[in-house]
């Protein structure tokens, strides 16, 4: 720097110096703060890890307090906190009901995870709750169990559902596969929290089950086709007709010719339900013969289907096994005959006013019928004088 002026020199040192020295200050108090983070997540890691520890120990020495401490476990959400509560159920698994309710709603927040999965499937699958009347090893029916497990197993369902994982949501099609109480708490929570991707549901291996079948169908899930349409066909006789009837409620009208073939060659009741079910509902003119058909092998369910698609055709049908009824079956088909409407079924209910242990339930039949016309029968025989109406 000859020649340079000794002032400007020295005026440039000095700022070098001074710049400098903030960069350093800068860069130290910026690993200051780094440090700091760091120590606060150690910090909060070390106390969520003895806080899990210290409610570990607590369930074990305190058992009165067992309900509370569960639910501070769910709370805390932490993966120190789910293996506190593995271990716990591992080590103790005779608990009460009230514990083990206690126990599902603390493993709620971990249904995503695998050892919350498991416990959960394990609880709405019966196979996690032991019975201090038996042996330690062995698993009690599930209809010994009382409303609070009932609850606690229909909460594992819902936790398992709500959580849109996919391995939860093939533990609830293996609780399907199950059939029983099992499989209908599993049903119920998906129709509550319907899963975003089909495949965990539907790669299922072996056979399945009519619960698998119809919950398919209730989720209304065009998805689902191909695998109903696989089970139609390779299914036993109730895999089959709960199939079938799925496919059409997703609106696949193929399953008519089926419902003929099957109102034609087979006798089986649950085939002959379904084909009757399938040929009522798309209103084919062969569903008075599939009904009639019906009744001479399953009355209780051709009566069903009759009150759910009510139509004016039916009415002979229903009429013709009126006697073969019992009581509480006559007055279900009075029910259907009123939902019928027409003149052949308004004239039969018409005829039944004047009968003292029908009168009552064939008024009532009238009243609620949406044939306009049920509203004369009942005028004309209020008009006669009928001592019968003054019950309806």
């Amino acid at each position: 720097m000859r020649g340079f002026n000794p002032v400007l020199r020295l005026s440039v040192g000095l700022l070098i110096f001074c710049f400098g020295s903030v960069g350093a200050a800068g860069s130290e108090r910026d690993d200051f703060a780094d440090g700091e983070v760091v120590a606060e997540e150690l910090k909060v890691s070390l106390r969520d890890r003895i806080g899990a520890e210290v409610l570990g120990e607590r369930l074990h020495t305190e058992p009165l307090e067992r309900e509370r401490l569960l639910l501070r476990l769910g709370q805390m959400g932490t993966p120190r906190a789910l293996g506190v509560l593995h271990r716990f159920l591992t080590e103790v698994p005779q608990l009460t009901h009230d514990e083990w309710r206690a126990a599902v709603r603390a493993l709620t927040p971990y249904a995503g995870q695998r050892q919350g999965r498991e416990w959960l499937f394990k609880v709405l699958v019966g196979a996690a709750v032991r019975d201090e009347r038996r042996d330690a090893e062995a698993v009690p029916a599930l209809t010994e169990y009382g409303p609070t497990m009932r609850f606690a197993r229909e909460l594992s369902a819902m936790a398992l559902a709500a959580s849109g994982d996919a391995p939860a949501i093939a533990a609830l099609a293996q609780a399907l596969l199950r059939g029983g109480e099992p499989a209908l708490m599993a049903r119920q929570a998906l129709l509550a929290h319907p899963p975003r991707d089909l495949q965990p549901l539907v790669s299922v291996r072996g056979g399945v089950s009519p619960e698998w079948v119809e919950t398919l169908g209730a989720l209304g899930d065009q998805r689902a086709f191909n695998s109903l349409r696989h089970w139609v066909r390779a299914g036993g006789p109730a895999v089959q007709s709960e199939a079938a009837v799925a496919l059409l409620k997703l609106g696949h009208l193929e399953t008519v010719p089926l419902a003929l073939h099957w109102l034609e060659r087979t006798q089986e009741p649950l085939l002959v339900a379904a084909a009757t079910e399938i040929l009522l509902a798309s209103a084919s003119e062969e569903s008075v013969q599939a009904l009639k058909k019906l009744f001479t092998l399953a009355p209780s369910r051709a009566l069903k289907l009759a009150q759910d698609y009510p139509r004016p055709a039916l009415a002979s049908v229903l009429i013709e096994s009126f006697g073969a009824q019992t009581r509480e079956g006559q007055r279900s088909l009075l029910v259907a005959l009123g939902r019928s409407g027409g003149d052949v079924a308004l004239k039969f209910l018409g005829e039944q006013l004047t009968r003292s242990e029908f009168r009552s339930d064939a008024a009532l039949a009238l009243a609620r019928s949406p044939d306009d016309e049920a509203r004369s029968v009942l005028e004309r025989a209020l008009s006669r004088g009928d001592r019968s109406q003054h019950a309806a």
